[in-house]
């Protein structure tokens, strides 16, 4: 599954509330005066003050990085320890986003603050991290500080905070006969602490009957008990005498293991309403429907939540200014495409695109304009690469990838030239003319039977080059025979 992540490489002071990232970036920065610092200074003088939460990774020579330190702090939150383990451990999908963000870091030599959903510590929602370069004399150090932005408790703790029904998680007591003769407390919220005047703790240390002894007899217990036993939802409404005054309440459950979640809703003022205007009853009845599917809201709720995850992390696999697939989903899919082709023996077309002098647009014309031409660019590019199997994705500012499987050097060299002069006839509206722009290409096809999807780009992006420096607005096709001997 793709994770939601969040990376920033500009302005990290304003991304970020934690004081001891703000202090490691300003001392990272403070030793940078002649190039990145050194890892043995710098590394010494973290460790004594957050040392907990900082990870020291060193490169190895295959690629990968291993890890020296793993704070205490970061063990504890996760539930494993990574000290003389490699980032390849990690096998997952936020195993290859740490090594992208370390790839990256090595590479700009520049600090990399990022957020992301957690995946391997259960109790951890999310995390936040700055990864910070260092000269050392094996390559580029890694320290990152890394610590949780958010647990998953501190989510439901809020959603039974914010409900104002009573909300309790009961799990069943059985007799040796495997009976239901009591329910203990196991989870409840602040509407239920009102209620009965009691504290978080002594509910948590009781039974539902010792707490609520009157519903033995008003029918709650039983159909408590068929719940469980039957897994279907129920629901009944009964009087309350407890403070004095007659209030209504609906009560409401849903199965949940070898327990339930009971919900109860105060239907006072609407039972006095139906009871007032006995015409309003149809409305009323649809008012406490909904109510009585309250229990199995909440118990949905998980479900809701993950859809929502699902929805960010396609968002995240779009870019927003385009719509059309960013940098890593394209690189999902054309790794995908590239294998395929491997596995069948069939071509794969790369074509890497890149907007001539787009620089001198955003400077006569502004920002605003560029956008324009980028979004006019994206959807030529992905109109074409749809209606030929194909995906196209922005990979930088204003360069662009296309892919296209089963395409040979001619019918990608074709479908490239089609692409260039779709561009080159694209019309821009500015507030005082018209803009036209023009495109270089760069196109490779092969059987990547030896081949990576990162050999197929370089010998795209060379060809790009030759498009670049032979004068722009052209394709050129880069030849992937090999010399023999």
């Amino acid at each position: 599954m793709p994770v939601f992540h969040r990376e920033f490489e500009e302005n990290i002071e304003r991304h970020t509330a934690n004081g001891a990232i703000h202090q490691l970036l300003r001392h990272w920065l403070e030793d940078s005066s002649s190039g990145i610092p050194t890892d043995s200074a710098f590394i010494a003088k973290a460790l004594g003050w957050c040392g907990a939460n900082l990870m020291i990774l060193d490169p190895t020579k295959d690629g990968d990085y291993t890890y020296r330190h793993y704070g205490e702090s970061i063990a504890k939150a996760s539930g494993f320890d990574l000290t003389g383990k490699r980032t390849s451990t990690l096998s997952s999908n936020v195993g290859r986003y740490f090594a992208a963000c370390y790839d990256q870091v090595v590479t700009n030599r520049r600090p990399l603050y990022t957020i992301h959903k957690a995946s391997h510590a259960p109790a951890v929602h999310s995390w936040e991290r700055l990864i910070l370069p260092l000269e050392s004399a094996g390559g580029v150090t890694l320290a990152v500080y890394n610590r949780p932005l958010e647990y998953r408790q501190q989510l439901v703790e809020g959603i039974l905070r914010a409900t104002p029904s009573g909300i309790l998680a009961l799990e069943a007591k059985r007799d040796e006969a495997g009976t239901i003769v009591d329910f203990s407390l196991i989870v409840t919220n602040p509407a239920v602490e009102a209620y009965t005047g009691m504290t978080r703790q002594e509910i948590e240390q009781s039974t539902l009957l010792t707490v609520f002894p009157d519903m033995g007899a008003s029918g709650t217990f039983d159909m408590c008990v068929r719940i469980v036993e039957t897994g279907e939802n129920e629901s009944i409404e009964q009087p309350d005498w407890r403070h004095d005054e007659e209030r209504y309440y609906l009560l409401g459950g849903s199965k949940v293991g070898d327990g339930m979640v009971l919900c109860a809703t105060d239907v006072t003022e609407q039972r006095r309403a139906i009871e007032r205007v006995e015409q309003q009853r149809a409305e009323l009845s649809f008012i406490n429907s909904q109510l009585e599917h309250q229990a199995s809201e909440l118990v949905a709720l998980s479900e809701s939540l993950d859809a929502a995850r699902a929805e960010m992390e396609r968002l995240a696999t779009t870019d927003t200014m385009t719509g059309i697939p960013n940098r890593r989903a394209f690189m999902e899919f054309a790794d995908g495409a590239v294998t395929a082709a491997t596995e069948t023996g069939q071509p794969v077309a790369i074509i890497l695109a890149d907007i001539d002098r787009f620089k001198s647009v955003n400077d006569r014309f502004g920002h605003a304009v560029g956008d324009s031409v980028i979004k006019a660019f994206a959807a030529s590019l992905a109109g074409i690469a749809d209606a030929n199997g194909g995906k196209a994705g922005r990979i930088g500012g204003e360069e662009f990838a296309v892919i296209l499987p089963g395409f040979d050097c001619d019918r990608a060299a074709y479908a490239a030239e089609e692409m260039r002069r779709e561009v080159d006839a694209t019309e821009v509206w500015t507030d005082k003319q018209v803009l036209r722009f023009t495109a270089s290409f760069g196109v490779v096809s092969e059987v990547p039977t030896e081949r990576s999807l990162d050999d197929l780009l370089n010998l795209a992006d060379e060809a790009l080059y030759e498009s670049k420096t032979g004068g722009r607005n052209q394709v050129s096709l880069r030849s992937t025979r090999r010399s023999g001997g």
